[in-house]
């Protein structure tokens, strides 16, 4: 399991997220695993909770989002 976290991390760009979903696998609670994961959620609705809370976060900053379509990007469509 660690072997596979690593490759999983390995393809993550810096400062960007993966989400990665386990059930009750003896190797998948471990706690030897503890210091190779981020942040383990404890359920589904703790992550929900935690989603509204960025979500909100993000719609207190309107000049961010903005800023999005002022990217050159953003006209080659």
């Amino acid at each position: 399991m660690h072997w596979h976290l690593e490759e999983i991390s390995s393809q993550v760009a810096p400062g960007a997220h993966a989400v990665l979903f386990l059930d009750q696998a003896g190797w998948h609670t471990t706690k030897k695993l503890a210091s190779q994961i981020n942040r383990v959620f404890q359920s589904y609705d703790q992550i929900v909770a935690l989603c509204c809370e960025a979500w909100n976060k993000l719609i207190d900053q309107p000049w961010t989002i903005m800023s999005i379509g002022h990217r050159k990007w953003a006209y080659e469509f």
